[in-house]
């Protein structure tokens, strides 16, 4: 991964900003590698600031943070994900419809 970081960094200094496939690579591979802080930062910062992060990622993460029993964390970047410029509507809850 730390290959593929330098990358980034390179990329954004050619072009000054990273785009949602680049984002989405990294976070799918912070997860891949058991980095889940990581790739958390990564879609905060891609959803807070460039909204550059598809749904995919995102429920990569949040299943990951509810696996280590992190459901607030997952509570706050499905809010996160569905404030942002691209929502991808989460929802929380059983088939029930509780919490």
């Amino acid at each position: 991964m730390s290959e593929a970081v330098k990358l980034v960094e390179e990329l954004e200094n050619m072009r000054n900003e990273t785009d949602v496939f680049t984002y989405n690579t990294l976070i799918k591979g912070y997860c891949n590698d058991g980095e889940l802080d990581t790739a958390l930062k990564m879609c905060n910062v891609g959803l807070g600031t460039k909204g550059s992060v598809n749904v995919g990622p995102v429920q990569a993460v949040v299943d990951g943070l509810i696996k280590k029993s992190r459901i607030q964390e997952a509570k706050k970047l499905v809010e996160l994900a569905n404030k942002s410029r691209n929502p991808v509507f989460f929802t929380f809850g059983n088939s029930s419809g509780s919490e």
